[in-house]
């Protein structure tokens, strides 16, 4: 009872053999039986033309050669069409495994994409037509081959060259093993061989893969865009809620106006930062229009000033220039940079003097933000947020082609960002 196990499992060893006991052998198989099928009516349409232009009895085999070289080109042809692409990769995917082939560049129809449809297409029905006709031809000779030492009476084929008594025939059982075996190699490789090509011809093309690399990289801009938004925006309200309701809540004992006061500072931020909140919503709405609108301009900057000298931080502004000279794009970033600095004043040097300074020269805005350490100022090192706010300010610096330099100078700490007016003047 354990021998059929035994050779089962011997069987496994051999590699070709190995494949048969897999399942996506036969998918393989099935997928290559299918170009065949498909194959067919191409090859019928074209042998009655090669038989009415032969004008004559002709032999089967040469006809139907015939037949399958002219049928190549009209399939070819019908490899271009839009939906050929979409229903070949659906097969792929289910039945050859393999590379994956992705639903969105299966659907694309670009010149480039058909062409390489149509020879994917070529490919499939050529070598399906091949194989098909291996599974249909060596099956029966295998049987046959195998059948013929133990049936005395069987009549070979003459072309065979085997007599019905001779001892040859058991050279038969070993000739149907290799038709076997051949047959299973050639589903293996003409499976593994369509397996390969599918995720080329198939899949994405190169200008396919360059534009799905670039809206990764737009998508990926995008979400970097709104982080930086998120942070410095509701970021800097946070800190200004938690500054003032600390201080209200130790103050309302013994000073009820001051602690009054904080909460009006509360209640303004909070509503402050409702409106960026619903800025950044407009954003991931693709509401860009109105996002834009609804963001503050570097002329509004006296806000965020109040809202920090009400946190109690002293803040000295010095303006030279017009703050309504900037174009919008830079007026908005650069609100942005000022909001950020002073949230890492209140943050990391609660208390210090700061000092912002913004100087609008011929082609280009000057903002600097400077306070005195305290004994323990953390935005030289990582902290808890990751030195996001930093790093948003070098972003926003960099998009406009503008320069950023942060760092402790004689006992202070400062940012300077110099922001060129046009694009061609930073770079």
């Amino acid at each position: 009872m354990t021998v059929l196990p035994r050779f089962l499992r011997s069987m496994r060893r051999v590699p070709v053999l190995r494949r048969a006991f897999d399942a996506a052998f036969y998918r393989r198989w099935a997928h290559l039986v299918l170009g065949g099928a498909l194959l067919m009516p191409f090859v019928a349409l074209t042998g009655v033309a090669v038989e009415l232009l032969a004008r004559r009895t002709t032999e089967e085999l040469p006809v139907l050669l015939t037949a399958t070289l002219a049928a190549l080109p009209l399939v070819a042809l019908v490899g271009l069409l839009s939906p050929v692409r979409e229903l070949s990769a659906s097969a792929a995917r289910a039945l050859l495994g393999g590379p994956l082939i992705e639903q969105e560049f299966a659907r694309t129809g670009g010149r480039q994409a058909r062409r390489r449809t149509s020879l994917w297409f070529v490919l499939h029905l050529l070598i399906g037509g091949v194989i098909s006709a291996l599974t249909l031809a060596l099956p029966p000779a295998t049987a046959l081959g195998l059948a013929a030492p133990w049936l005395p009476d069987l009549q070979l084929p003459a072309g065979w060259g085997v007599g019905a008594e001779d001892v040859r025939r058991w050279w038969l059982v070993l000739g149907a093993v290799l038709l076997l075996l051949g047959l299973f190699a050639a589903v293996a490789s003409a499976g593994a061989l369509l397996s390969r090509a599918a995720g080329v011809l198939l899949g994405p093309t190169p200008d396919e893969r360059r534009a799905a690399a670039h809206r990764q990289l737009v998508r990926r801009a995008e979400r970097h865009r709104l982080a930086r938004e998120l942070h410095d925006s509701v970021g800097h309200a946070l800190s200004v809620v938690s500054i003032q309701a600390g201080a209200a809540r130790h103050t309302a004992a013994t000073d009820v106006a001051f602690a009054v006061t904080a909460m009006r500072a509360v209640e303004t931020a909070a509503r402050e930062a409702q409106t960026d909140l619903d800025h950044v919503l407009g954003l991931l709405r693709d509401d860009d229009t109105a996002a834009r609108l609804a963001t503050p301009l570097l002329s509004e900057v006296h806000a965020v000033v109040d809202a920090a000298r009400a946190a109690g931080t002293e803040v000295e502004l010095v303006v030279s220039g017009s703050l309504d000279e900037p174009d919008a794009e830079m007026s908005r970033e650069a609100y942005r940079i000022v909001q950020e600095c002073l949230t890492n004043c209140l943050r990391h040097a609660p208390g210090c003097p700061v000092r912002l300074s913004l100087d609008m020269r011929a082609g280009e805005l000057l903002i600097s933000v400077g306070n005195p350490l305290p004994a323990a100022d953390t935005r030289s090192r990582p902290g808890p947020s990751g030195g996001r706010g930093l790093r948003g300010v070098r972003e926003r610096v960099a998009s406009l082609g503008g320069r950023v330099e942060t760092g402790a100078v004689d006992g202070r700490w400062a940012v300077t960002a110099r922001l060129p007016s046009a694009r061609t003047g930073g770079r």
